[in-house]
């Protein structure tokens, strides 16, 4: 069964684009996802609210969909990052459904620098997002991986 989630995607702007014109350029090619867009002066900010199966694919499901409609509008799709994704049935305890480095380093009791390492691990879940600050990942992904791969010493 699908849940509805909110994405917020940001896209950053190049000192050539205007914020108010991407928008109206971007917006009907996005209504499939009827989006609520707020214009800054550096950025766009999106929301989104899809139905998925999980946090990572309602996520990837928006990437997907901002990557096709960049290269409509002539913008790089690498300037769009997800900001948050929360679940609107379970309110903000959705946003507990993505971890970054450092709680990946308390999952699996290591440093930092540790958990990166792990992160870079051929079967290691892939990223649901990179944010300006740092990757993220599927909680229950990482745990799945953690049951499989270290169930006597990880601390989920």
């Amino acid at each position: 069964m699908n849940d509805q989630w909110v994405v917020a995607l940001w896209v950053s702007l190049t000192d050539e684009q205007s914020a108010d014109q991407l928008t109206v350029q971007a917006l009907p090619l996005l209504d499939d996802l009827a989006p609520i867009a707020r214009s800054r002066s550096d950025r766009i900010e999106f929301e989104f609210v899809v139905e998925a199966k999980s946090v990572s694919d309602a996520a990837a499901r928006v990437l997907q969909r901002w990557s096709e409609v960049a290269r409509e509008v002539d913008v790089d799709p690498g300037r769009g990052r997800i900001m948050s994704v929360t679940s609107r049935s379970q309110g903000t305890a959705g946003a507990e459904a993505l971890v970054g480095v450092a709680e990946l380093a308390q999952m699996f009791s290591v440093s930092k620098t540790r958990a990166r390492q792990l992160a870079t691990y051929s079967n290691f879940p892939a990223p649901v997002a990179k944010l300006a600050a740092t990757p993220v990942w599927d909680a229950g992904e990482v745990r799945r991986y953690a049951a499989e791969n270290r169930p006597a010493q990880t601390g989920i």
